[in-house]
């Protein structure tokens, strides 16, 4: 599926279904939106993939989706460069406009439970769509491994797209970017934050600080941190998507 988004562009959408789906919209599925959007980078893809969204649609009847929007690459220049110096704007932007067009085409689509889940760049963007999402387009999201400050991480990664954190140079594009600075939006919504404590990669500090945010201004949340667990989090993999599970099932349940 494409989908058109701003600039012109256009948006690869991909949809793992429940099988026996009934597409006459007199049964609502609920719908996991798996997002990634770091620069140059895809997820719809030609290919089978059996994998934790394969086990939600099959079992749990839930739609599994993935939306490669403007930042992706394999689709030219113009498009993989209109996020550049600008993390946390566009990518994110077309994630929530794109799941908004999804409800509204779909008719068995639930647009009252629809979740957004994200790890490393997918957790920052997961923590932002649900963050700066006035639509009420998600009811719940899911940050696992999440940059909150970019000023904070591998400077050779965040430094070929964003400059560097100066005032001469792109102070406020930083600044921008920060998930620590969203958190008013998480006010009132369901969000679960996880973190390995020996990550080498997205250090641990990044949702200390982000958890101390969120708690000095009284937002309630979930957080589970994994002790010497790096950014794969290997060693508790059931554990962690026994977890996620059990957060979706309390996500979707529907209140009589």
């Amino acid at each position: 599926m494409t989908f058109d988004v701003a600039g012109g562009f256009k948006a690869n959408v991909m949809l793992r279904l429940p099988p026996n789906l009934d597409e006459s919209g007199s049964t609502k599925y609920p719908m996991v939106v798996n997002v990634y959007g770091g620069p140059d980078t895809f997820q719809v893809v030609d290919r089978f993939v059996l994998d934790w969204g394969s086990y939600l649609a099959s079992n749990k009847s839930i739609i599994y989706a993935t939306i490669d929007g403007r930042g992706s690459g394999l689709k030219g220049d113009k498009m993989l460069f209109s996020g550049y110096r600008k993390l946390g704007t566009v990518e994110i932007e077309d994630q929530i406009n794109v799941t908004r067009l999804i409800q509204n085409t779909l008719s068995y689509v639930d647009s009252s439970r629809t979740a957004i889940w994200g790890w490393s760049y997918g957790g920052y963007a997961a923590g932002m769509a649900l963050a700066t999402d006035s639509q009420k387009v998600f009811k719940c999201g899911i940050s696992v491994a999440p940059v909150t400050d970019w000023a904070l991480y591998d400077s050779i990664y965040t430094e070929r797209f964003m400059g560097l954190p100066t005032l001469e140079d792109n102070l406020k594009g930083y600044e921008a970017a920060q998930l620590l600075k969203k958190y008013e939006g998480l006010r009132d919504k369901e969000y679960y934050l996880i973190h390995g404590t020996y990550d080498d990669n997205v250090h641990y500090q990044q949702s200390m600080m982000w958890s101390k945010v969120l708690e000095v201004n009284d937002i309630l949340f979930r957080q589970q941190s994994y002790p010497d667990e790096d950014h794969s989090l290997g060693l508790v993999r059931p554990h962690l998507y026994h977890s996620l599970e059990n957060f979706l099932d309390e996500c979707f349940i529907e209140k009589m």
